[in-house]
């Protein structure tokens, strides 16, 4: 019996992964992981058969990532190999143990991913007030969403109509492997998005479910991200990609007293360890604002 090759092995895991009805998002980072393994295995060579491949190999790859692109990107592929590899040997038996088996994850590095100025937040929401096209109440009620629950760009677009409770103030949001919360929507974010859902009911395509409407129907990562940055020009600030935005909340949110455990549940993560990395870049600030409202020697 001809043994599989990786390429082959790599095809199939397609057919899991839609079985598994994993995201069409994840499906495509588990895949560039294991095809980028592939060809650097290969090495100008066809695909190789999956047996041969040691830890070594997969180890060097991660390295070369790393060095290519960023130690983030690196765990990232990480990550979807050790899926790959679990697939392998529990699922399908090709391999009686993973290549990657006592590997560990490439370090990240300790880069604060800094929150967008209070200034420049201002200014983006003063260049859209009094403004009553669609595109600019759309637009406001966008920002104040991100502002107000630090949802990933993917969770926004992805609301439906029926997912917004205007009068409970939540919303209901569909994160990483198609779990579903609750986030709280604020009064100022449910006020814009009533204003925007009067101004919806005259689009031509208000029948849609989605709740972000464009010229073309539904509102799409890429059309968030081309809005910030035309808003951000408009508004005289540098511009700012839509997860800035989960970092900033984080902030205000931590700064106005709320708990790392409130914040991670807020945010859909099981422990503190990523709330810890997105508020990295203003945690001298929150600890020196506490200081002052406390000042701890003042009462002797």
């Amino acid at each position: 019996m001809q043994e599989s090759s990786l390429a082959d092995l790599i095809a199939s895991w397609v057919f899991y992964l839609d079985a598994e009805r994993k995201s069409p998002k994840t499906i495509e980072a588990y895949l560039r992981a294991a095809t980028e393994l592939d060809r650097f295995f290969a090495d100008g060579r066809e695909s190789q058969p999956v047996s041969e491949l040691k830890r070594q190999v997969v180890e060097r790859y991660l390295i070369a990532t790393r060095q290519r692109t960023s130690a983030s990107t690196a765990a990232t592929r990480y990550r979807a190999l050790k899926q790959f590899f679990r697939w392998l040997v529990d699922v399908e038996g090709e391999l009686e143990k993973s290549p990657m088996q006592g590997l560990r994850m490439p370090k990240l590095d300790e880069r604060p991913v800094f929150v967008i100025p209070e200034d420049q937040v201002a200014a983006l929401f003063d260049v859209l007030k009094g403004r009553r096209d669609f595109a600019s109440v759309r637009d406001r009620a966008i920002l104040r969403v991100f502002l107000n629950t630090g949802i990933r760009v993917g969770e926004m677009v992805g609301l439906r109509l029926v997912e917004v409770e205007l009068r409970r103030k939540r919303a209901v949001v569909k994160g990483k492997g198609n779990k579903t919360r609750e986030v709280p929507l604020g009064p100022k974010a449910v006020l814009e998005i009533d204003r925007y859902l009067r101004a919806r009911r005259g689009h031509p395509l208000a029948s849609e479910p989605w709740l972000w409407l464009g010229s073309r129907g539904r509102l799409t990562d890429s059309g968030v991200t081309q809005m910030l940055r035309r808003r951000c020009q408009e508004a005289g600030v540098p511009a700012v990609n839509p997860h800035r935005w989960r970092h900033t909340m984080s902030h205000y949110f931590l700064a106005a007293g709320g708990s790392e455990h409130d914040l991670a549940a807020l945010h859909g993560w099981t422990s503190t360890q990523m709330v810890q990395r997105y508020a990295k870049s203003t945690a001298v600030d929150r600890a020196m604002a506490t200081h002052e409202r406390i000042s701890p020697g003042d009462h002797l």
